[in-house]
């Protein structure tokens, strides 16, 4: 989760973390086992007996990218959680730790809540609004790889293999051979054979469907037993920024990206949580 929310926690501070099963909540008292101000982030612990389902960290080996299609859950609100999809539009893009700013300014309420590549995997965590530059910022996962290990829970942290270190370090794995096959006769190294090679692709972006050949199929349906019956409405030759606004990005990314270069201070990030007053450090965006 993030970290601002324990800022003025104390010993008497009660923290309660609601799990959710077929849309009933499940409350448990949690236990606060560390944060970093700084980063924005924390770590909660609960008591159980129970076995849930869980998301993995990403692996280093698979760090988001510009363009990236991502996704968020959080409480908009206080409401029951939601999923958003979202684009990853700039990477670090503020002094000091690791940041991940994507498409949608998230609303109050979805503070904490976890973002997550197209495989599942836990890759940031959400923390301020960014109203000005239309978007969200996340923590990344170089800050919560280091809570972990500092509170001795680096066994949650994937570990790399032989391959995953020498794609990290840009090196070839050890082990493999190189082989002549790029047409200027570079050497390069062949690709590993394992389950990675296998895995899903990422979900197409609307920039691959062609809007005069598209069609868009919304079902309205009532969330009671009793409500009323499902409504089918179909739109053809939906436009481009009807699409966008569908998957989730809400402003068209150029422009979000264009709009940010000039802009140097973070006066107007802000926190997404249901609390009244934080105090962040000093964002400072990157020249």
């Amino acid at each position: 989760t993030c970290g601002h929310l324990f800022r003025n926690a104390g010993a008497t501070t009660k923290i309660e973390v609601d799990l959710f099963e077929a849309g009933a909540p499940k409350t448990f008292v949690g236990t606060v086992v560390g944060f970093d101000l700084e980063a924005d982030v924390g770590l909660i612990t609960i008591p159980t007996a129970d076995v849930y389902p869980v998301c993995p960290l990403a692996s280093p080996a698979s760090p988001p990218a510009q363009g990236m299609a991502v996704s968020s859950i959080g409480c908009s609100g206080g409401d029951l959680p939601s999923r958003e999809q979202l684009r990853v539009t700039k990477l670090n893009e503020f002094e000091g730790p690791e940041t991940i700013s994507c498409t949608s300014v998230p609303v109050q309420g979805r503070s904490g809540g976890g973002l997550f590549n197209d495989q599942g995997e836990l890759i940031g965590v959400c923390f301020a609004a960014d109203k000005a530059g239309r978007g969200g910022v996340y923590c990344g996962m170089k800050p919560i790889v280091a809570l972990l290990e500092k509170q001795n829970l680096a066994h949650l942290v994937p570990v790399l293999n032989e391959t995953d270190s020498a794609i990290v370090a840009n090196e070839p794995p050890v082990g493999t051979t190189p082989w002549s096959g790029a047409d200027d006769g570079t050497a390069a190294v062949a690709p590993p054979t394992d389950a990675k090679e296998f895995a899903p692709k990422a979900a197409p972006s609307v920039e691959e469907f062609s809007t005069g050949d598209a069609e868009v199929v919304i079902m309205i349906k009532s969330r009671t037993a009793d409500g009323p019956q499902n409504k089918v409405i179909l739109i053809q030759k939906p436009s481009r920024s009807f699409l966008k606004f569908v998957e989730g990005e809400i402003v068209d990314e150029e422009e979000t990206l264009s709009g940010r270069t000039g802009r140097t201070s973070t006066d107007d990030l802000q926190p997404t949580g249901l609390e009244t007053r934080r105090e962040p450090r000093p964002f400072i965006r990157k020249k």
